[in-house]
């Protein structure tokens, strides 16, 4: 259930972006317009810290954004994107769905960049986490 309010808190986020991309979300159907900039969005959790002898941990993951901008059209595009993202995570936001709290570690980075086929792809990573109880 927590892992669902950690997504929810952080998709919530994501969809108040504006200018609003199209988006492809995890495990969900899309298909990307020829020459329409899109991204995908993931929340990647890794293994939890249990820090104290009880039933509480602490949630560690990733929200990673990537971007995909057609051939030929040079960065800024893609680099403007990351600014966005940078304002609405920066470091140690607060997002807050019911009683779970999802807070950002750091400033969103530029994982990787890459040509995929049609598209020039950028990877940007916002670390995270939350203590569950």
């Amino acid at each position: 259930m927590s892992v669902q309010k950690i997504r929810a808190a952080l998709e919530t986020t994501v969809n108040s972006m504006t200018p609003a991309l199209p988006t492809a979300w995890q495990n969900d159907s899309f298909s990307p317009a020829n020459g329409v900039a899109w991204q995908r969005v993931s929340v990647l959790t890794g293994r939890p810290e249990n820090q104290v002898m009880d039933a509480s941990y602490k949630e560690n993951g990733i929200l990673r954004f990537s971007l995909f901008y057609p051939l030929r059209i040079g960065s800024a595009l893609a680099s403007q994107r990351i600014d966005l993202i940078r304002s609405v995570f920066p470091r140690d936001t607060k997002l807050v769905k019911d009683n779970v709290t999802v807070t950002t570690v750091g400033t969103p980075e530029k994982a990787s960049e890459q040509v995929e086929t049609d598209w020039y792809s950028v990877v940007i990573d916002i670390r995270f986490y939350s203590e569950i109880s």
